[in-house]
């Protein structure tokens, strides 16, 4: 992931000033962890991306544990970004 990251994100991207969806990209080594980040990081500020990101990966980290999980915690643990009722 991370090379991916650096082919397709620009240098500046990587550095001081990075946008939450370019730090998880360039931390993450699951491609499924980042396409949730990216979903989750649709029409919301990057701090309101990481906090969400952060909160749903440390209780369900692949998709059997979000498949499987309680729809009113996902809901808690997705809240900051604003759209998680839908």
């Amino acid at each position: 992931m991370r090379d991916l990251a650096r082919r397709y994100l620009p240098a500046g991207d990587l550095r001081q000033g990075e946008t939450a969806l370019a730090k998880i990209v360039a931390e993450r080594e699951d491609p499924f962890l980042v396409l949730i980040s990216t979903i989750l990081s649709q029409r919301t500020r990057d701090e309101m991306t990481e906090q969400a990101s952060q909160q749903l990966f440390a209780k369900y980290d692949t998709p059997q544990g979000i498949a499987h999980a309680d729809r009113e915690d996902l809901e808690r643990l997705i809240k900051p970004v604003g759209f998680y009722r839908q």
